[in-house]
């Protein structure tokens, strides 16, 4: 007699499944407003030149350490910029209130939020996600 074996999927393992499409993932300015988007990748960490000349005088200028979500798929957004372009981005600046990023480095991650177009002196990136929740977390590699 035959057995069979039947998958059984945790809801994280469906999440990660969910972020792991190969086409790009189409946006428009109104699904960057979405809460209940799922954003997946990797954490990594970057420093980047803060004040007074935000890299035009290195040797003065602060060093800030921000966090990005290298994304799994590339995401394609359409947004009300100046030139209407569409932008392919594979990453995103990570920020959140009482989130530590740090904990998160080099780990797989899937995050909800809005998502912005840099506009202050602290985002680096063309695009940021103020993190809201942080729905699945990969295991460690050990």
């Amino acid at each position: 007699m035959k057995i069979r074996r039947i998958a059984v999927l945790s809801v994280a393992q469906l999440l990660l499944i969910s972020c792991m499409a190969r086409n790009p993932v189409k946006h428009t300015a109104a699904d960057l407003q979405d809460k209940n988007r799922n954003y997946c990748g990797i954490v990594v960490s970057r420093v980047v030149d803060g004040p007074p000349g935000y890299g035009e005088t290195p040797d003065i200028d602060v060093k800030r350490e921000i966090f990005v979500l290298k994304l799994d798929d590339n995401h394609v957004f359409s947004t009300t910029n100046v030139s209407g372009k569409k932008q392919v981005v594979r990453e995103i600046q990570l920020t959140g209130r009482d989130i530590d990023f740090k904990d998160f480095l080099n780990n797989k991650i899937c995050v909800r939020g809005m998502i912005h177009e840099q506009s202050s002196s602290f985002e680096y990136l063309p695009y940021v996600i103020e993190v809201e929740y942080i729905p699945f977390i990969a295991p460690s590699k050990m």
